[in-house]
């Protein structure tokens, strides 16, 4: 992934107020965007303009590069993973074994690697000043391509 500074990005956005609908195997697709450029920290040191969308009452967070996805997450307690988890479910109710295999992104998260998505921590005023307790709960839930 090229990464391009900040003030690039937001000079070569254009801000136009939209509403596309889309439907696709059944799902209802929506994206908004409006005048204000939104920005979301993808990974440690790295922050990028996304879009809103609603997929099966769920909102997501969806980062593109040209055509290609390259990031999403929630914050939505409605979504839930493959694996049953979900937003505000507590580092101590996991697996050990997922537990075990946390991963630290300093300055973006704690993260725990499920098959697909990641289940993100922020503890502290960095996110990661401290490993998730066992009354740590899940922050958001996303996934890089």
């Amino acid at each position: 992934m090229k990464r391009f500074p900040i003030a690039s990005l937001l000079f070569a956005l254009q801000a136009c107020q939209e509403k596309n609908e889309f439907t696709n195997q059944g799902n209802k697709l929506t994206i908004t965007s409006d005048t204000a450029i939104k920005l979301i920290q993808t990974a440690s040191g790295t922050i990028l303009p996304y879009k809103e969308v609603m997929i099966r009452d769920s909102r997501f967070q969806v980062v593109m590069l040209g055509n290609d996805t390259i990031f999403v997450s929630t914050k939505d307690s409605n979504f839930t993973t493959p694996e049953d988890y979900r937003i505000g479910i507590r580092f101590g109710d996991l697996p050990k074994q997922l537990k075990n295999n946390i991963k630290k992104e300093p300055g973006f998260s704690y993260w725990i690697n499920l098959s697909g998505w990641k289940l993100g921590f922020c503890n502290g005023n960095s996110c990661t000043d401290y490993i998730p307790l066992d009354s740590s709960a899940v922050d958001f839930i996303f996934k890089r391509y």
